[in-house]
């Protein structure tokens, strides 16, 4: 092989190389970019997460605040008929009394009025 071949070659395979460095080169900018994009969507996929799991537990806290009201409503209501059965049993039982009151008196002789 002669200089002048080897020279060709030489140069050849700079160009190569320098193409393929150009071509790297522009792909590791759109890998860049791409790279910078997505951790760009994972901050902010982080942030909704945060911000969902905060959420959550407002939730959670105020499902807990509405059921522990709702077994207190419960119980209000259970002692609420516990005093109207109370009650109606109270008022039978005066309703029985003066029925009978009334009976009695209805086979009293009255008094005339002065």
């Amino acid at each position: 092989m002669d200089f002048e071949q080897e020279i060709e070659k030489l140069k050849d395979t700079m160009a190569m190389m320098t193409a393929l460095e150009r071509q790297n080169a522009a792909f590791l900018r759109e890998n860049t970019g791409w790279l910078q994009r997505h951790e760009r969507w994972m901050a902010e996929a982080s942030e909704n997460q945060r911000r969902h799991e905060l959420w959550l537990v407002r939730m959670q806290e105020s499902y807990e605040r509405m059921r522990e009201g709702q077994e207190r409503h419960d119980r209000e209501i259970e002692e609420i008929r516990r005093i109207q059965r109370h009650t109606d049993q109270t008022l039978s039982e005066i309703t029985d009394k003066l029925n009978g009151l009334i009976g009695y008196m209805d086979g009293q002789e009255r008094r005339p009025r002065a």
